[in-house]
């Protein structure tokens, strides 16, 4: 009697590891967060941070540079403001 091979069990594990592997990439490329999408006040808050960051000079960097180090990036493109000048004359915090 020959043993049987699983081919089916085989086919799923190999399933299996494809989708742990594709998950595993997005939570990667994503930062390590499963949540992508920021919302209007988050932005503007992150905004008001930046702009009171910006007006005591413990901010050195654009307010692009800085969202990205947060990986907030999305926020520029969900305000639309990338010129930080704008950003917090908009907001009633202009830097000095």
């Amino acid at each position: 009697m020959k043993a049987a091979v699983p081919v089916p069990y085989i086919i799923a594990l190999i399933f299996a590891v494809a989708v742990i592997a594709i998950v595993g990439y997005w939570y990667y490329s994503t930062g390590g967060s499963f949540q992508q999408s920021l919302t209007r006040t988050e932005c503007n808050n992150l905004a008001i941070q930046y702009c009171q960051g910006r007006a005591s000079d413990q901010i050195p960097e654009s307010w692009t540079e800085w969202l990205d180090q947060k990986g907030k990036g999305a926020c520029a493109n969900i305000l639309g403001i990338t010129d930080e000048n704008q950003l917090c004359e908009n907001l009633g915090l202009p830097i000095q």
